[in-house]
């Protein structure tokens, strides 16, 4: 529980930082502006979160995949919390076990059929990547840093759909 809170308070924190970068494009003054120089490189949101297409779901459809969406979390706090630690051997047991997990809970035929299906092609992808961090993490080869790698891709795909999708529940 510790963690999780410390995990949590870690991702307000980036959230507050780097949106309010957003929210604010990067300004130039004095003489760099004048040499035309180009703004720092920092991180920038460049997706309009205003534009994003609502998907009405049931109450429960909609629990469904938030509950998924968790799953995704826990798995990416503990694959970071094994990273931290060098521990690679843990990294590919949690992978291997969320990729088991992800062929025991199949999306529901009924709520599957009312996702889009750019959504449900990248949630497939999504599931493959992991798998493939399962495989890679307990090969000789594998580091912390290339699985790293790996998680900032699934940290992508996972930002790529809450920018694209709204899950709407109605009674």
């Amino acid at each position: 529980m510790k963690n999780l809170i410390r995990f949590c308070t870690l991702w307000l924190a980036c959230v507050l930082i780097y949106g309010a970068q957003a929210a604010e494009p990067a300004r130039l003054s004095g003489p760099a502006a004048k040499a035309g120089a180009a703004p720092s490189a920092r991180p920038q949101f460049v997706y309009p979160a205003a534009e994003r297409s609502v998907v009405e779901l049931t109450v429960p459809e909609r629990n469904y995949l938030l509950n998924e969406m968790r799953y995704y979390l826990d798995f990416m706090w503990m694959v970071n919390e094994s990273l931290s630690h060098d521990d690679l051997r843990t990294v590919a047991i949690v992978a291997k076990r969320r990729a088991e997990l992800s062929v025991a809970s199949r999306l529901p035929p009924e709520l599957e059929a009312k996702l889009p299906s750019v959504f449900r092609a990248s949630w497939r992808d999504t599931n493959r990547m992991i798998d493939e961090i399962a495989v890679h993490a307990g090969t000789p080869e594998a580091s912390p840093k290339s699985v790293l790698g790996r998680m900032a891709s699934v940290l992508q795909r996972c930002n790529e759909c809450h920018t694209l999708y709204q899950f709407r529940g109605n009674q």
